[in-house]
């Protein structure tokens, strides 16, 4: 970016235009965009070209056509093109293919009622497309044949309000008749003035009531004038030139017909290889007609006799096509003042070729011109909205440098036009001309260079004007006579700079100067400056010294942007502030520590609304300052403005403002804070702007300026186009290859499972800026929602299972208007044999069968099974019976067995008892019956003789205590042997203590 000035990128387009001597499309869906082609006088149209490098087959644009699903298309030389506003689609003929076009050379087109394009070529007859299909159906003129096609060159096509089509050919006027197949011919007889005046049919036109109007002469053959049909009779009446009468047709050479509002048909007169003289307004009540034609003394007359093409639009405006002398443009408002276009060497986007062959107008608006051999012409719908003017070498009246810098009106209504390199010009907007003031270095009295960064008129309509390094420059508009202020360095009263920025007047009479070297005061009646400057130790002074921004708000407070020093404030209402060493500025910089202050600290533009606030313009976006609080709310990119460099601002009466940056021209909505955006494709000069190039008139009309010219426009004016878009789907491919399916929705595309990778190609019918349409779509059986898309153009799906889907997808136009309807195309895909519902079915009905062969069988063996096992049990329970018996008996055996011994033990116990009792009490040593615990329980007698305590003195004695002590411990070992079993008696023959 330049610094002072911002960025703007023109983008011109070309396309491709239908001649007007076609069939109308079918009725839209919607009434077209009628944007105001008012264009300001002087100002530059600028067209968008379509040629053989953009994919159109040939430059010839002959015929120019639009459906009834939206496509364009353009017959040329060499084929036919269909157009989507991305791409073109090319269709030829094919000797190997019946089915294809029957000749390349195209020359007019129509769509019937059913929705078939029917196509007229120049000697190969005539096709019928089906758009279903792809594919043509010819009609060629047989001999053998009566009821064939009469000639093969056509002219014209035209499907009536009845739903006939009417054929114009070289050998008479064809009606097709759908349900032969075969043509009705209506022909001249010389012997019967009621027949067609000439077989050279060149137009057809049905008019408000339905009538019926036959032009003739074409294709180099002479014509007879204009015929009123009657199909209903079968007559013509004839309206021809007649010498002795001059409100007769001007010419028999009739090339096409529009009618106006009125009631009056305009009669082009000419075509191709004929004479023309003029146009005609020809009354069908009277049958009187009025000429226009060219006059070489006046440039607002038609632009050449020879007309090939008319096109009506609905806000009045007629265009009328020439053969060699370009398009003219005619208000019927205002009949015989015409605006003439033709090609400029000199200006790469005017009419690409002056032989003007076909118009056409499309259902956004948008006005497609076909030439000859330069290819197509595409003037957009809002070609009028932002009136263009820029420097043209062959003008001199016009505007003298394209790098524009300020803006400035004086008291006759004058705009005064700072640019950079071509001077000062006067611009008169009623006229659209300029008058230069340039630098002469041999006259000390003109400017003192041509690159002006600001212009100003004061009160007494002295023009003031600053320039980057050679000062500031008093210009009196009556005497032409310059005063120069430059920079002294021996006197402070002088100028602070010669690089001067902007300036601005106070409420006094005095003239605030930013400079590069600080602000000046200029003081008209002292005629000298007074300078603030900034000083490092004083951070009252001004911040910056590079003042690139001034504006004095409604309470008289100056404010004062500079490049890199942020903002100033300066109030004037202090008598303090005339003088530099007492005046005290208030800064606003950036502080990254906190988010409300200043976003960046180069202010290019400041401006104050009806509530206040005070909004700059910087390099990082649009500042809001409240003054009361001292923060600032920002607006970058993140919050819709097209670019964050924001170098001019403009209130318009509902008090949005109009940004321009360095990416195309911004309105801003305060109460939504929404962004709109314009760009080049909206006709503005460049998407670079500069800074100090805008300005308000007067009456309200808006300036801004760029790199490329500048333009002027009313912001009431500024209209978003209505017009929803028709939607198609142009292309369907699985695995990455075309199809050729029905994309028109009337029939479902048929897949097999196999087929599990598909995509679509769509596009949306607004051609005015193709690249902002946006588009949403949705697989419905897969998506749940809408995918939003953007501009893509396109969708993929992969590894859908079996079943019926339906794609849809909606679309908008470049003014975010969209199209809920949009198209819908209908999917099948077949599912693998296992997943169908007959090889389920059939797959239950033999499971079922199985099932039920596989129960019986089961059933059967478990009879048997059954069976058998009862003969088991049988046999098993009678082995038991017998197994019992035994059993009983064994038990009973060795229950006997058991007594006997227990009975055997029970004597044997008491036998042992009764012997150890006898020792018991009969041994001669003691014995002593002891408890696990080694607790004596019993004594013999013996032992109470032996140690001489009686038996219950001897159960409260530790017996461990009876031993010596060495072998008290002895016995616990042989103890528990004993207990354990390991041993049968206890003896450890050891004395007992005394």
């Amino acid at each position: 970016m330049k610094r002072i000035r911002s960025l703007f990128f023109i983008v011109v387009f070309g396309f491709s235009v239908l001649s007007s001597t076609t069939g109308l499309a079918a009725p839209p869906t919607g009434a077209a965009f009628d944007a105001d082609l008012n264009f300001a006088p002087g100002s530059v149209v600028r067209f968008e070209h379509l040629t053989i490098e953009d994919g159109l087959s040939q430059n010839a644009g002959l015929a120019i056509f639009q459906d009834s699903r939206g496509y364009l298309w353009i017959g040329t030389q060499d084929g036919l093109n269909r157009y989507d506003g991305y791409g073109f689609k090319i269709y030829k003929h094919d000797p190997d293919d019946p089915n294809s076009l029957s000749h390349n050379s195209i020359l007019s087109m129509g769509e019937d009622k059913n929705g078939s394009l029917w196509i007229g070529t120049w000697g190969g007859g005539l096709n019928r497309y089906d758009p279903a299909t792809e594919t043509f159906t010819r009609y060629l003129t047989d001999p053998e044949a009566p009821a064939s096609l009469s000639d093969g060159t056509i002219y014209s096509i035209k499907s009536d309000s009845n739903g006939d089509l009417w054929i114009a050919t070289l050998a008479g006027l064809d009606r097709y008749n759908p349900e032969t197949d075969t043509f009705e011919h209506f022909k001249n007889d010389p012997n019967d003035p009621n027949s067609l005046s000439s077989d050279a049919v060149s137009y057809i036109f049905e008019d408000s009531n339905h009538q019926l109007w036959i032009g003739t002469g074409a294709g180099g053959v002479e014509g007879s004038g204009l015929n009123r049909f009657d199909p209903s009779s079968g007559t013509f009446t004839r309206y021809q030139h007649d010498e002795s009468d001059p409100e007769s047709l001007a010419s028999n050479n009739i090339a096409s017909i529009v009618e106006a509002p009125d009631g009056t048909l305009w009669i082009a007169t000419g075509g191709f290889s004929l004479h023309g003289s003029g146009l005609d307004n020809f009354d069908p009540q009277t049958g009187k007609v009025k000429h226009f034609t060219h006059d070489p003394q006046n440039e607002h007359s038609l632009s050449g006799d020879d007309v090939m093409s008319l096109w009506l639009d609905p806000d009045g405006v007629l265009w009328i096509g020439t053969w060699a002398n370009g398009l003219s443009r005619m208000n019927l408002a205002d009949p015989g003042y015409f605006t003439r276009y033709q090609n400029d060497p000199y200006f790469p986007d005017s009419l690409s070729g002056d032989e003007v062959w076909s118009l056409f107008r499309d259902r956004s608006g948008i006005l497609w011109v076909g030439t000859s051999h330069s290819g197509i012409n595409k003037l957009p719908a809002n070609a009028g909205q932002f009136s263009l003017y820029r420097n043209n070498p062959g003008n001199p009246a016009s505007l003298g440098a394209n790098t524009v810098g300020a803006f400035a009106e004086d008291k006759r209504g004058n705009i005064w036009v700072a640019t950079w390199g071509g001077g000062l010009d006067r611009f008169d907007p009623d006229t659209g001309t300029f008058a230069h003031y340039h630098h002469d270095p041999e006259n000390p009295n003109s400017l003192s260079d041509d690159l002006f960064m600001d212009v100003y008129v004061d009160p007494y309509n002295t023009v003031w004007a600053g320039t980057l390094g050679k000062g500031l420059n008093r210009l009196n508009s009556n005497t032409d006579r310059v005063t120069h202020y430059l920079h002294e360095p021996e006197n402070p009263a002088s100028l602070a700079d010669d690089n001067i920025a902007t300036f601005l007047p106070d409420k006094k009479g005095n003239l605030w100067v930013g400079t590069f070297g600080g602000l000046s005061r200029f003081d008209p009646n002292a005629d000298s400056f007074t300078n603030y400057s900034n000083d490092s130790a004083d951070p009252t002074s001004l911040s910056s010294n590079t003042v690139v921004s001034l504006y004095i708000d409604s309470n008289n407070i100056l404010w004062i942007g500079t490049w890199g020093g942020g903002l100033n404030q300066l109030d004037l209402n202090d008598p303090r502030q005339t003088d530099p060493k007492t005046a005290t500025f208030t800064r606003y910089i950036h502080n990254a520590d906190n988010t409300n202050s200043l976003s960046e600290d180069s202010v290019w533009t400041i401006h104050e609304t009806t509530d206040g606030f005070i909004w700059l313009g910087t390099q990082l976006g649009l500042n809001r300052l409240d003054p009361r609080t001292g923060e600032f709310k920002h607006y970058t990119e993140k919050n819709g403005l097209p670019n964050n460099v924001v170098l001019g601002i403009l209130e318009d009466n509902d008090g949005n403002l109009w940004l321009t940056t360095n990416n195309g021209l911004a309105e801003f909505d305060r109460r939504t804070e929404t962004f709109t955006h314009y760009d080049t494709s909206d006709g503005l000069q460049s998407n670079e702007f500069n800074s100090n190039a805008y300005f308000q008139s007067a009456d309200g009309t808006m300036y801004v300026g760029g790199i490329n010219g500048f333009n002027l426009f009313r912001p009431e004016d500024i209209k978003p186009n209505p017009v929803a878009p028709q939607v198609v789907v142009t292309r369907f491919d699985v695995f990455n290859e075309p199809q050729l399916v029905d994309l028109t929705g009337r029939t479902p595309i048929e897949l097999s499972y196999q087929q599990d990778f598909i995509s679509f190609e769509f596009s949306a019918f607004d051609f005015q800026a193709p690249q902002k349409n946006q588009y949403a779509y949705k697989l419905e059986g897969f998506d749940e929602d809408w995918i939003q898309a953007g501009n893509r153009r396109y969708a993929t799906y992969t590894n859908l299972t079996g079943g019926d889907y339906t794609f849809h997808v909606k679309a908008s136009n470049s003014d975010s208007v969209w199209n809920e309807q949009g198209i819908s195309i209908p999917i099948v895909i077949t599912p693998p044999y296992w997943q169908t519902w007959w090889f389920n079915g059939s797959l239950i009905v033999v499971l079922s069968v199985l099932l039920a062969g596989g129960f019986k069988w089961r059933l059967d063996a478990i009879r048997e099974q059954n069976i058998h096992l009862e003969t088991q049990v049988s046999e098993r329970t009678s082995e038991l019976r017998e197994m019992n018996k035994l059993l009983e008996t064994e038990v009973e055996q060795r229950k006997r067995a058991e007594e006997a011994l227990a009975k055997h033990a029970a004597e044997e116990l008491y036998n042992s008892q009764a012997r150890f009792q006898a020792i018991f009490d009969n041994v001669a040593v003691g014995v002593a019956v002891m408890s696990l615990e080694r607790r004596p329980i019993t004594f013999n007698a013996a032992t109470e003789r032996i140690i001489g305590y009686n038996a219950e003195d001897l159960r409260n004695v530790d017996p461990r205590l009876l031993a010596v002590p060495e072998d008290r411990g002895m016995d616990v070992d042989l103890f528990k042997d004993l207990i354990e079993g390991k041993r049968d008696f206890l003896c450890n023959g050891k004395a007992l203590s005394p």
